[in-house]
């Protein structure tokens, strides 16, 4: 069976606090691998590896929160800021989505 003990842990990276980070690291490198960037007529060494998962860890976000909590991340661009908050609860069988400007909030 796949997921018996000894792979209780196999999608542990995805959905740990980390995850955006693994997920651009593996996009960029699959990326360089096969896509139009990528270079048949010799593997990756080391530091070109380093270098793929040095770029992917700048663009992705750092999100706050641990698992199973509240995770947070904040951006800004053109002049405007935007803060997300996403809480999963394996229980609530509802969702819904609250809107806020300047602390207020704002109508759906």
């Amino acid at each position: 069976m796949f997921f018996s003990d000894e792979r209780a842990q196999f999608f542990k990276p995805l959905t740990g606090k980390y995850r955006e980070q693994v997920v651009e690291c593996l996009r960029l490198l699959h990326e360089r691998l096969y896509s139009a960037k990528a270079d048949y007529g010799e593997s990756l060494k080391r530091d070109q590896v380093l270098d793929v998962f040095s770029e992917a860890l700048e663009r992705a976000p750092l999100l706050d929160g641990d698992d199973g909590g509240t995770i947070r991340a904040q951006g800004e661009r053109d002049g405007v800021a935007v803060a997300v908050a996403l809480r999963w609860s394996a229980d609530m069988y509802t969702d819904s989505m609250l809107g806020f400007a300047n602390s207020v909030q704002t109508p759906n």
